[in-house]
């Protein structure tokens, strides 16, 4: 290959590289971190420089998926030139992820109250023979409850990287796939 081979070459290639990383590296990018914040939620933990369990909560089951709203609310908007920029549109997001601590109001507001009853259900009946009944919440009264503050102490359950607090390990596995592609591109 003689100087001007090499040349037309080395344009040739800084294109495509160029290319590759002004049109499809931030797909990579996306989905790798959508699929790194889902693993967080998988594993219950928050993946840094090492794997660092998120706390059990008081009701039991899975820790920040009740409904599973919080997991799958992440979105992306770009941010500028090869920059993305992801957030979750539920108002407890930040909180969870960032943990707070601090006192919060409390608006005045109504509180109910139920009861609850068996309702027997017409034309049922249990393997032994009994009336098949319901539970029926009625209500059974009413309160004020005045306006306040609360302290309040949210522990951090890390899930997604804000700046500041990124995760190493997201970063290598990012770095690692850029470098493969470039090396592919390359070595055509």
């Amino acid at each position: 290959m003689d100087n001007q081979q090499f040349s037309a070459a080395l344009k040739r290639n800084k294109l495509q590289v160029v290319n590759y990383l002004n049109n499809q590296a931030s797909g990579m990018v996306i989905r790798q971190t959508l699929r790194f914040i889902d693993s967080n939620f998988r594993s219950q933990s928050w993946q840094g420089t090492y794997r660092k369990p998120w706390r059990k909560n008081l009701r039991g089951g899975t820790t920040l998926v009740k409904t599973g709203r919080l997991r799958r609310s992440f979105q992306y908007t770009g941010a500028g030139a090869g920059a993305v920029r992801f957030y979750s549109d539920t108002p407890y997001g930040q909180v969870h992820n960032r943990g707070f601590k601090g006192v919060i109001s409390i608006k005045s507001h109504t509180r109910s109250y139920f009861s609850k009853s068996n309702q027997d259900i017409a034309g049922k009946f249990t393997k032994t023979g009994k009336q098949s009944t319901r539970s029926v919440y009625t209500k059974s009264g009413e309160s004020t409850v005045k306006a306040h503050t609360r302290k309040v102490n949210i522990i951090q359950r890390q899930f997604a990287p804000y700046e500041g607090n990124e995760s190493e390990t997201m970063n290598k596995s990012i770095r690692k796939e850029l470098e493969a592609e470039i090396n592919k591109i390359l070595t055509k």
